[in-house]
């Protein structure tokens, strides 16, 4: 044997090469011990050595292959991974030295450490101190067939060894002994997860069930494919080519099992499966399992659906009258026509997602679903009387409210009255005394804000040294040239908000707002740090109740970046508001963040964020309800910082109007200096969960109250929606009024007969986008309006959208959850985008249910509808527009093309380019329809090669 390897001092590494030929050098004898951990330890290192293993004076190493052991897996830390390792024996290693750190590397990729850095995959190195021999453990990361590997020593005294090992076979799944998978075929039992199709969710038949062992306890399993001896497959995951579909769920109790759950169109009675399982670090299982009986015609057990009887009660509509039984501004409605029953509990609902309950006997099981708020129903001397109290979320004039009452005799009853005039602004508990004081530059306005209900600002600088605490309701107005001026002394305080708002009823208006140095913010605020905020987790009590927050007339710039690229403090946090007003502001800075509702947003003028700052988005809100957002100017001015979106709703959303905006300056811009913050989207919503899909176990008679045989995901609540699927009526939608239970829900109109497949989403109800104008020019992968999945009655109309690569997205797009990221889509149905002007975009705009190979395909389903109308796409240039595509109607990796139903009318074309309707795959006008242009129409008087109109500005 030819030796170049030596050892060097720690100022000098020389590369060497340990040539091994075959027969020449005797190795440690391999461990036979079994298991599913078979592991090395020092005595038996020592041991095997003195038994014959490396004898080589000079340092070696041979590799010994998987021979049973498991120290190591796919990850940093040392942990075994039932995979057996690779097992190098080391020889020749220096009496004296301490291995302080080992790096083992592989020609053509594959890198392990041990006692290394954080990431790449750990080794393990077993020796007994003193030994000249080691045994050196690393996890196989793909199918070794001889490439050799590299073995770098360090010592404690600086010395490092280099060890050339010649490799051999590995196989990266080849399971410890006592590991392997195993399948059982436990055929039918109850359960109902799958039906036969690619579609998912159950179909109204017993699924056969096979339960997996010995699966990789910590690791995600990413797919399960089961093969059947006639070339059939079943897939999980996102099975974008369409096999009939599986489900797996891991038991809790035992990560190490699972059940695979799978339906067949047949008995495959005899039949020999294989099932492989892939892991999200590239390893697998492969398993095989004869299968039992299996009766495809196996009903899975029905639901029953609660009983309802319709009550009719007549109602008058007290409004808030100061009765309150609840708390402050409650509404009071009277009832008159209850039966002489006594009443075990009743809930209310209105027709967004408001929720109120009262139980008058808690150990009778009543439910309607998740966040209700408190309310009163008392009986008058006359039985057939009530009075009814709630504290309401909105104005309800045009609403219909739902009463449900479950009688002492067990029967439910369920009855509908309108609603009326109501201000949620009056449940706040305190208001602002009746009090005013004038207010000079010098004044300690934290002091009088405590003692008045009314201050007014006298023109000048109010150098404000902490921070501006608002502990009771107070109204602070301005007089012109009134300015709060903040400044933080070195050494100071850290601040969560510059003015902080512990009440409802408190109106900030009129003055200016400015900060003579940078801030230094408290660490985890729950929010982020404000200008305006309300109270935080760093406050002591959470303050009073906040509703009618108002915000008016304000001239509000942020404080100054304290370094080179910040994200700007947020201008309002106001999350934990329910609702107010924010209107008539100049506003240079950070985002106003928002959640519930009713908020007014209107008319402020959005100048950008501060130099060397940015800002995701001029608003954000989070689960809005009655939001408008009106008539503002977003544009950002020239040495300004950088803002990423206008708008970002996210969550749910009921009844919002976005109109009459006008944005500009904002979003991606070709040759941004700012870091890419994968935010194209100028206006977004996103809402990506589902409850359930599937068929449904049952429907009442009157189709009002639905149940189905297992969620999902999370129970739905009050304001959820259930999308049509299948059937006639496929691509409609009814709204849930209340829960009945974790699986029942009550509806606002009858299912269609027939039991068509569902489901069961939260996302935004009526939101409406009307007469903004978003000029994206300059962008070319800024999208202006990108609406993404569980839409329900969208309406997209007279909107000015200019430039940008997408005009606008609008899709049932890939649900989050649950089970896993695309297993299904969240709908988009009952959209209307009509009477829009579309100009001088890249791509045009894309309508679609959305497909990638990351997920689900599925056929027979209706996922998103929509209507085209009265839109003109215009472009001002000549070039390239020819070729353009107005809308892409569909999205590449469709199995049926009918998943989307579209009607369009009235569409039409400006200026010199002959664009068309692209269709991919969708029902168009009755028609499925596959990779074919639909013309456009020519808007009267303009023809290719004609002058445009310029674009509004």
């Amino acid at each position: 044997m030819r030796t170049i390897s030596r050892l060097v001092s720690s100022s000098m590494l020389v590369r060497g090469v340990v040539i091994l030929l075959a027969g020449s050098i005797p190795v440690l004898a391999q461990d036979k011990a079994k298991g599913s951990k078979a592991r090395s330890t020092p005595s038996q290192v020592r041991a095997r050595a003195k038994g014959g293993g490396l004898t080589s004076s000079v340092p070696v190493g041979k590799w010994l292959g998987q021979d049973g052991h498991d120290h190591v897996g796919p990850a940093s830390v040392v942990a075994p991974s039932d995979v057996q390792d690779i097992h190098i024996a080391l020889g020749g290693l220096p009496r004296d030295g301490v291995i302080v750190l080992a790096k083992v590397s592989a020609l053509g990729g594959g890198e392990w450490f041990y006692k290394g850095p954080h990431g790449p995959w750990a080794a393990q190195i077993l020796r007994e101190a003193g030994s000249p021999h080691a045994e050196l453990f690393v996890e196989p990361g793909q199918v070794e067939n001889g490439r050799p590997f590299q073995v770098v020593l360090q010592f404690e005294d600086g010395r490092k060894l280099e060890i050339n090992v010649p490799g051999g076979k590995a196989d990266p799944n080849l399971r410890a002994e006592g590991a392997a998978m195993t399948a059982k075929w436990a055929g039918q039992e109850r359960e109902d997860r799958v039906g036969t199709g690619p579609s998912v969710g159950p179909d109204g038949v017993v699924d056969a069930k096979i339960t997996l062992s010995r699966l990789s306890r910590t690791i995600e399993i990413t797919s399960v494919v089961i093969a059947g001896s006639g070339g059939q497959q079943w897939h999980t995951g996102v099975n974008p080519k369409g096999h009939p579909s599986a489900e797996v769920f891991r038991r809790g109790e035992d990560p190490t099992t699972a059940d695979v759950f799978l339906g067949f169109p047949g008995d495959p009675k005899g039949q020999t499966l294989t099932i492989s399982v892939s892991y999200n670090n590239g390893k697998s299982d492969q398993a095989k399992v004869v299968a039992g009986r299996y009766d495809p015609k196996q009903k899975s057990a029905r639901g029953a659906a609660p009983s309802l009887v319709a009550l009719p009660l007549t109602s008058h509509w007290f409004g808030q009258d100061d009765t309150n039984q609840v708390g402050p501004g409650d509404v009071h409605v009277g009832l008159k026509g209850l039966p002489r029953l006594g009443i075990v509990a009743a809930a209310l609902n209105n027709g967004s997602n408001g929720l109120w309950m009262v139980k008058f006997q808690e150990n009778r099981p009543f439910d309607a679903g998740a966040y209700s708020l408190p309310m009163s129903l008392k009986r008058a001397a006359d039985p057939s009387l009530a009075d009814l109290h709630f504290p309401p979320l909105r104005d309800e004039t045009g609403g219909v409210m739902t009463l449900r009452i479950l009688f002492e005799d067990g029967r439910m009853a369920v009855s509908q009255f309108p609603g009326g005039k109501a201000d949620p602004g009056l449940r706040a508990s305190f208001w602002p005394a009746k009090t005013t004081v004038n207010a000079r530059p010098g004044d300690d306005l934290n002091d009088l804000a405590r003692r008045f209900g009314t201050i007014q600002l006298s023109a000048g600088r109010y150098v404000m040294k902490a921070p501006l605490v608002l502990e009771k309701p107070v109204h602070l107005v301005g007089q012109a040239g009134s300015t709060l001026e903040f400044v933080q002394d070195a050494g100071a305080p850290t601040w969560t908000s510059a003015i902080k708002i512990h009440s409802g009823h408190t109106t900030l208006e009129g003055f200016a707002v400015r900060f003579a140095s940078p801030i230094r913010w408290t660490p985890g605020i729950d929010g982020g740090a404000a200008v305006i905020g309300l109270t935080d987790n760093h406050d002591p009590s959470p303050g009073d109740f906040k509703t009618d927050i108002n915000l008016r007339k304000l001239d509000i710039e942020g404080p100054p970046a304290t370094s080179p690229w910040e994200e700007a403090p947020r201008l309002m946090r106001l999350a934990r508001a329910v609702s107010g007003s924010i209107v008539g502001n100049t506003l240079k800075g950070g985002a106003i963040d928002l959640e519930n509702g009713p908020w007014r947003v209107e008319n402020n003028t959005y100048l950008g964020t501060q130099p060397n700052t940015f800002a995701f988005s001029v608003i954000s809100i989070r689960h809005a309800h009655d939001l408008i957002v009106r008539g503002n100017t977003a544009r950002p001015v020239a040495g300004t910082g950088k803002t990423w979106r206008f708008l970002v709703m996210t969550g749910s959303g009921h009844d919002d109007l976005i109109e009459e905006n006008i944005v500009a300056n904002i979003g991606p811009k070709d040759g941004d200096s700012a870091p890419n913050q994968n935010a194209p989207e100028i206006v977004l919503t996103e809402a990506y969960s589902l409850h359930f899909e599937g068929k449904p176990s049952a429907v009442s008679p009157d189709g009002r109250v639905l149940v189905v045989p297992r969620l999902q995901g999370e129970p739905a609540r009050t304001g959820a929606v259930v999308a049509i699927l299948t059937g006639p009526e496929a691509g409609q939608w009814r709204k849930i009024l209340q829960a009945m239970g974790p699986t029942a829900y009550l509806l606002d109109s009858p299912l269609p007969e027939g039991e068509p497949v569902i489901s069961i989403a939260t996302g935004f109800v009526g939101e409406t986008f009307r007469k903004n104008t978003i000029d994206a020019r300059g962008g070319s992968v800024a999208a202006n309006l990108v609406l993404a999945g569980n839409h329900f009655g969208l309406t997209v109309a007279e909107n000015h959208l200019i430039g940008g690569g997408d005009t606008f997205r609008i899709v049932a797009a890939a649900s989050e959850s649950p089970v896993h990221w695309g297993w299904s889509h969240a709908p988009l149905l009952g959209a209307t985008i009509e009477n829009n002007v579309i100009e001088d975009s890249l791509r045009g705009g894309t309508l679609c249910v959305e497909h990638s190979t990351n997920v689900k395909s599925q056929r027979g389903r209706v996922y998103g509808s929509a209507t085209l109308k009265g839109n003109i796409y215009r472009w001002t240039e000549k070039g390239s527009a020819a070729s353009r595509h107005a809308v892409r109607i569909g999205d590449p990796g469709f199995l049926d093309p009918d998943e989307l139903v579209v009607t369009h009318s009235k569409e039409s074309v400006e200026g010199p380019s002959a664009a068309v309707l692209h269709v991919v795959g969708a029902r168009v006008n009755g028609k499925s329809v596959v990779g074919k242009d639909l013309p456009l129409s020519r808007s009267p008087g303009s023809t290719a090669g004609n002058p445009v109109s310029k674009p509004r500005r």
